[in-house]
């Protein structure tokens, strides 16, 4: 039987992030601005030969207000990468467009706020060499659900299951009674 890898305390989770749990990134991405998804492309290009590989990232709203169940709170999704292309993936999480994509990278929440051009904060943490991206993200989601109730409401929007093009496709129309 595998062992549950050790999550961490939050004095922990400051340590194994570089400068102390302050993002090497922090940009505020919107639809219609100079910082837009392309912007994120920019960002890929050049940390390309980055020798940094590991990090969290946490995407959060930066004027609106989410009622999770303990609390308001602004943090709509938390990842992270233990390759080389964090920027890359970060492009694929936005979609193109709101209602395509069978990317299963491509994340239906963030997208949708990103087109309807609500301004999303990105903050981007490097890793130390002392542990790994998931375990600190696993850790960081613990701490969330314990503080707001329930993990950030983009974690899970999209999977290999639930594609863009999927959720595009469904009726918004609840299908059952209840």
């Amino acid at each position: 039987m595998t062992q549950k890898p050790k999550l961490l305390n939050t004095q922990e989770i400051k340590t194994y992030l570089a400068n102390g749990g302050i993002p090497v990134i922090s940009v505020i991405i919107q639809k219609g601005t100079k910082f837009d998804r392309k912007y994120i492309l920019s960002l890929a290009r050049k940390y390309k030969n980055s020798n940094a590989s590991r990090y969290v990232y946490i995407w959060n709203l930066v004027d609106g207000i989410i009622n999770y169940p303990e609390q308001e709170g602004q943090i709509i999704y938390i990842g992270q990468s233990s390759a080389k292309k964090v920027f890359d993936r970060l492009t694929h999480e936005i979609a193109k467009e709101n209602d395509k994509g069978n990317d299963q990278c491509s994340n239906y929440t963030l997208t949708l706020l990103y087109h309807k051009g609500v301004p999303l904060k990105l903050c981007v943490y490097f890793v130390t060499n002392n542990t790994s991206p998931e375990i600190v993200e696993s850790s960081l989601h613990l701490w969330h659900i314990k503080r707001y109730g329930s993990l950030p409401i983009a974690s899970g929007a999209s999977t290999k299951n639930r594609s863009l093009t999927d959720i595009a496709n469904t009726s918004s129309e609840f299908p059952i009674t209840i």
